[in-house]
């Protein structure tokens, strides 16, 4: 079996970067490495069909992809996740992991990106592409601003259509804007907060909408009584 770190390293399409750079980590693949995984694998191919590998791994591998999905000794499940991973080094290494956006998608709850390059890697001259893509779905935005104000709507009827959501306090200031974001720090600090029922890909705490909109509305309804004994 070739080299790999897969069983150490889950692969995760999610784990973008918020700007052009990326934090150090001793864990990722390097280069170097990228290769021997590469060669690994064509090295894997040749031998289990065969055939002896006279070009390099990954034109070896292109040339050999239907003999692959189609052979249990490709080992062809893991070969795809692997692929997947070379996929995101090679992005990272050239700077072109999409950048982030704040807000998931409204359909689906992925994660919403923007691309430094097109489908074949190739770098946009403008830098960022105006367009906005879920990394779920697929679902896709003209612009961010055209991203953000669908996601602004969506989360201000989260209330009253789907209060079984789940939300970060992040994504909580804009389902309920009147509400000061340092009455949720000091509604956390208090545990006053529900309970989480979740947690997002950041390990953030999410709550159902329900809970918080009936929060909400308790500290409405506390400043109306305030109001009228003033």
């Amino acid at each position: 079996s070739p080299a790999s770190i897969i069983p150490a390293i889950r692969y995760d399409r999610d784990r973008i970067s918020g700007d052009r750079g990326d934090d150090f980590d001793p864990t990722r693949w390097s280069w170097g490495e990228l290769h021997e995984i590469l060669t690994g694998w064509a090295d894997l191919w040749a031998e289990e069909a065969g055939r002896e590998r006279t070009s390099p791994p990954l034109e070896f591998m292109r040339g050999h992809i239907l003999w692959a999905a189609h052979n249990e000794g490709s080992d062809w499940e893991q070969w795809r996740t692997e692929m997947k991973r070379a996929l995101h080094t090679a992005k990272r290494e050239a700077g072109l992991l999409p950048k982030r956006l704040p807000s998931p998608c409204v359909h689906c709850g992925g994660v919403a990106v923007q691309d430094w390059a097109d489908k074949q890697l190739r770098p946009y001259d403008d830098g960022l592409a105006d367009e906005v893509r879920c990394l779920g779905c697929g679902l896709t935005w003209d612009t961010p601003a055209h991203f953000g104000q669908v996601s602004k709507d969506h989360l201000r009827h989260l209330p009253s259509r789907h209060p079984d959501a789940l939300v970060t306090l992040t994504e909580a200031a804009m389902v309920w804007p009147d509400v000061p974001a340092k009455t949720w720090s000091t509604w956390a600090s208090r545990a006053e907060l529900p309970d989480p029922a979740g947690w997002d890909e950041r390990g953030r705490p999410q709550y159902r909408v329900g809970d918080l909109d009936a929060l909400a509305e308790r500290r409405v309804d506390t400043n109306r009584r305030g109001r009228r004994a003033g």
